[in-house]
C-alpha cells in the first residue's frame, strides 16, 4: 500500500506473525473511514495501520464483524495481544490485524450458503423449490416474526428474522437462477429508493416533522411513476391482491364504510361466524367470496353510485 515503506511493512508482518498469508488486505484506517465500509472482504484477512479513532473504525467493522470477534493489537512498546472488537478502545490506537471472520455472519457468506443449498450436490428439497412454492411461506414467517414481536421474545425474534432472510435469500438465489435478476440489484434497487425517497436525509430538502415526511414521500412515489414502466395493477382499493380478505377489508371499509345497525361484541362475532359458515357449506372460499364483494363494494364506491353505501343489518 502506498505510504508504507517496506522495512515497516516488514516489521508489522513479523510482529503479527503474517507471512505466508494469503489474501492479507493491508491499508490505513483512513481509507476505511472514507468508505464508509471495509474497501476489503471481511471474509479476508486485514491489516489495519494508523488507527486514530478508534470508535470511528471499530463501529464501521461492527457491521461487518460479531462484537465478539477476536483482533489483534500491536502495542507501543512491541508486544501483540488480542482483545474482542466491542472492547477495543481509543488506548489501543497504531496497528490492528483483523482475522477472517466466522463462516456464516455476514450477507455475502449467507449467500454463499444459500447458493450451494442450491447447488446440484446441494440439498434435493432446496433445489426443487421456485419463488411460487415458497410464496406462502414468506407469509407464515411474517407471522411468526410478528408473534416473537407482540410477546416481546427478543431471542424468538433474532430467529424468527433470520428464517425470514433465509426465504428472501432463497427467493433471489432463484431468480437468479433463471436470469431474473441478483441478490445485488435488490440491495442496489432497495439502497437506492431509500436515497432517493429521503431527500431531507441525504439531500438539500428539509423535513421538521413526520407529516413533511410523508410529504416529501409521496411526492417522489408520485416522481417515480412518471419516470418508471408501469407496475402490476394493484386492486381497485390499492391494496396488494393477496393481501388477507378481512385485513383488506377492515382497510377498505375506513375509507368506503357500509352503514350498519348498532350491535353488541357477541351478535358481531356470532355474525361473522354465521357468514363464514354459510360460505363454507355453499362450497366456497371465504377469503375469495369477500374478496370479490371488496371488488365489487370499491367500483360502486368509485362510480359515487348509491350502492357504494350499503345498509345493512341481521
Amino acid at each position: 500500500m502506498s505510504g508504507l515503506s517496506l522495512s515497516r511493512l516488514e516489521i508489522l508482518f513479523a510482529a503479527f506473525d503474517l507471512e505466508g498469508l494469503s489474501g492479507l488486505s493491508v491499508l490505513h484506517a483512513d481509507q476505511l473511514v472514507k468508505a464508509y465500509v471495509p474497501p476489503f472482504s471481511p471474509d479476508l484477512p486485514a491489516l489495519l495501520v494508523g488507527v486514530l479513532d478508534v470508535a470511528a473504525v471499530r463501529a464501521i467493522l461492527l457491521n461487518n464483524y460479531r462484537p465478539e470477534h477476536i483482533i489483534r493489537l500491536l502495542s507501543v512498546d512491541g508486544s501483540v495481544r488480542e482483545l474482542l472488537l466491542a472492547d477495543w478502545r481509543d488506548a489501543d490506537s497504531g496497528s490492528v490485524f483483523i482475522p477472517a471472520r466466522e463462516r456464516g455472519h455476514a450477507f455475502e457468506t449467507f449467500h454463499e450458503i444459500i447458493a450451494h443449498l442450491r447447488a446440484p450436490e446441494g440439498c434435493p428439497w432446496d433445489r426443487k423449490q421456485t419463488n411460487a412454492s415458497l410464496a406462502q411461506a414468506l407469509v407464515d414467517e411474517v407471522y411468526e416474526v410478528i408473534d416473537a414481536i407482540e410477546t416481546g421474545d427478543d431471542v424468538n425474534l433474532a430467529e424468527e428474522l433470520g428464517d425470514l432472510q433465509l426465504l428472501i435469500m432463497m427467493h433471489a438465489q432463484i431468480a437468479e437462477e433463471r436470469d431474473a435478476f441478483r441478490l445485488e440489484d435488490v440491495y442496489h434497487g432497495i439502497s437506492a429508493k431509500i436515497v432517493r425517497r429521503h431527500p431531507h436525509v441525504f439531500g438539500d430538502l428539509a423535513a421538521s416533522n413526520a407529516e413533511e415526511v410523508v410529504g416529501l414521500w409521496q411526492q417522489v412515489k408520485s416522481d417515480e411513476k412518471k419516470n418508471s414502466p408501469s407496475k402490476p395493477e394493484k386492486a381497485a382499493d390499492g391494496q396488494p391482491h393477496s393481501m388477507p380478505a378481512i385485513t383488506r377489508a377492515t382497510r377498505v371499509l375506513k375509507k368506503h364504510p357500509i352503514h350498519v345497525k348498532e350491535s353488541t361484541q357477541d351478535s358481531r362475532q356470532r355474525a361473522l361466524l354465521e357468514a363464514i359458515a354459510a360460505i363454507v357449506v355453499a362450497g366456497d372460499d371465504p377469503e375469495e367470496v369477500l374478496k370479490s364483494g371488496l371488488e365489487n363494494h370499491v367500483a360502486a364506491a368509485s362510480d359515487g353510485s348509491d350502492q357504494g353505501e350499503i345498509n345493512a343489518s341481521r
